[in-house]
């Protein structure tokens, strides 16, 4: 059956919330030359309109090609079907960004109330692939954001979950984006962090904290950056830096901070 556009309307269970104007382009120039050679799938929303439950993007494109109707095919869907057939037809199709996948998996959970190993099971994956997507939405949003924009890759931010807070995570996010980091190298970033190289707890660092705010924001900074210990000290003529390692290896990585070669 062939059902005119204007009567057509996106789902609100669409796992999709990006989508590139370029492809949707690319598309309809492919409709304009062949037809739509794929129904979509739509159910009944009321007595003039349908729902789209999968083929958004072949919708959308036809719009651009100026075809004024869409083959489809109707089904009778509850709202929970509809969420996991769309989910399930753009992960088939790798249509899907990661943030996407696991806000999709996030709706389909709490909608049917199922668990990690319900979901898996009704999108055909393993739960270990399910519980990994499901810890992105962990990331602050703007991370998530540059996951969704392919400012940062699946690696990073898997590297940025393993950061015990959000502010961390904001820094070192900021850090790669900005140094153009590769994942090997954030991983090895962060491993220094967590191994006690930048701030942390105050009962632990104790010694190398400062009490005024200003003041300890750069020394914790110039920790993140040489990956080291510092203790800032005030003096009349200015301040006094003092870096601390413990090995050969600290001293090379912090080396490696300043561009210094020996």
């Amino acid at each position: 059956m062939s059902i005119p556009l204007e009567r057509l309307v996106p789902s609100h269970a669409q796992p999709r919330s990006h989508f590139s104007d370029e492809k949707i382009v690319e598309l309809a120039a492919s409709l304009i030359a062949h037809g739509v050679l794929q129904p979509i799938l739509v159910k009944k929303r009321d007595g003039k309109h349908y729902e789209i439950v999968a083929g958004e993007r072949r919708w959308r494109a036809a719009k651009i090609a100026r075809i004024q109707k869409i083959p489809c095919i109707i089904m009778d869907l509850k709202d929970e079907q509809s969420m996991a057939i769309a989910l399930v037809e753009n992960i088939q199709r790798e249509d899907l960004n990661p943030i996407e996948e696991a806000q999709a998996y996030q709706r389909l959970k709490d909608a049917l109330k199922l668990s990690q190993d319900e979901v898996a099971e009704r999108v055909g994956k393993d739960r270990a692939s399910i519980a990994n997507a499901l810890r992105l939405l962990r990331l602050p949003q703007a991370i998530q954001d540059m996951v969704v924009h392919q400012e940062l890759s699946m690696g990073h931010a898997r590297a940025l979950l393993s950061l015990d807070s959000a502010d961390m995570m904001m820094m070192v996010a900021k850090k790669a984006l900005r140094e153009g980091l590769s994942v090997r190298r954030l991983e090895s970033i962060i491993r220094a962090i967590k191994s006690g190289f930048y701030g942390g707890d105050e009962k632990k660092h104790h010694a190398y904290l400062i009490s005024d705010p200003i003041e300890k924001e750069i020394q914790q900074k110039i920790e993140y950056e040489l990956a080291s210990k510092v203790e800032l000290k005030k003096e009349n003529a200015g301040y006094i830096v003092t870096i601390r390692f413990h090995s050969p290896e600290r001293l090379n990585l912090m080396l490696e901070r300043l561009g210094i070669e020996i």
